[in-house]
């Protein structure tokens, strides 16, 4: 048996002792390709103008959360219809995003939007246009108030992400109030957790980001796609399902294991 094991690492060493010059540079093109990529990113993020806007909501306010549902689907003018090749590969260009966060500290909740510079009009357009009682003003990063290096030793930190359970298919406005009547307007769908928020110690701070960004041209429901397949196994009943036979995973892990 180790003389099988001798003969086979023995061809394996052979053979690429014989190839590398031609195999080495397509590995280090790859490599240096997505290297190039993130420089030329980092350089394009850092030129990015960004500001900080602090929305003031009143207490008592009548639009149900379809109001807001409208302001995000406003957000999609920020798309640019695709990038370019050279603007990819030698500007770093992407998609640019824009920050809705809901904060607690100092015993009350705030909201803030930071955002490119550019995107600032149509943002306070939007709001302006759901929610014409709300102040908005342009303030400092909230975050500049915390240490640069977290955790330490007065600051503990926890994070996560959430992600969708449904596919990418189904719509984000499945609460069941977007269509609220007017009396049942002051139900507020994230009472609890702004009850939680406002009920901060001094030092203590809950933060939640949600990133809006564009992904691509606006094509409704993807009937040609995954979006057909949903629908598909929703009139029939049966969902299908992806499965790979024995050699198919062996090869896609192998192919994931050579690309890693």
């Amino acid at each position: 048996m180790l003389i099988v094991f001798k003969q086979v690492f023995g061809s394996i060493y052979e053979a690429i002792s014989l190839t590398w010059w031609f195999v080495l540079p397509f590995l280090l093109f790859f490599a240096l390709r997505d290297v190039w990529l993130l420089y030329v990113r980092t350089v394009f993020f850092r030129k990015i103008n960004w500001v900080t806007l602090e929305i003031r909501v009143p207490k008592d306010i009548l639009q149900t959360p379809k109001a807001m549902e409208e302001v995000f689907s406003s957000m999609y003018a920020t798309y640019s219809y695709g990038i370019k090749f050279w603007d990819k590969w030698w500007e770093g260009k992407v998609e640019k995003w824009i920050s809705f966060e809901m904060v607690g500290m100092n015993g009350g909740i705030y909201f803030f939007i930071r955002t490119p510079a550019d995107f600032k009009n149509l943002i306070e357009s939007s709001i302006y246009g759901q929610f014409p009682d709300v102040e908005i003003t342009e303030t400092t990063d909230y975050m500049e108030e915390l240490p640069e290096v977290l955790p330490n030793k007065t600051y503990d930190l926890w994070g996560t992400e959430m992600e969708f359970l449904k596919p990418d298919s189904y719509p984000i406005k499945t609460h069941v109030r977007f269509e609220a009547d007017i009396e049942e307007r002051r139900i507020d769908p994230v009472g609890s957790l702004a009850e939680t928020m406002s009920r901060l110690k001094d030092g203590e701070y809950i933060l939640i980001q949600m990133i809006v960004s564009p992904v691509g041209k606006p094509s409704g429901f993807d009937v040609s796609g995954e979006g057909k397949k949903e629908i598909d196994g929703l009139i029939s009943g049966k969902k299908e399902e992806k499965k790979k036979g024995a050699i198919a995973s062996f090869i896609f892990g192998l192919a994931e294991f050579v690309k890693n």
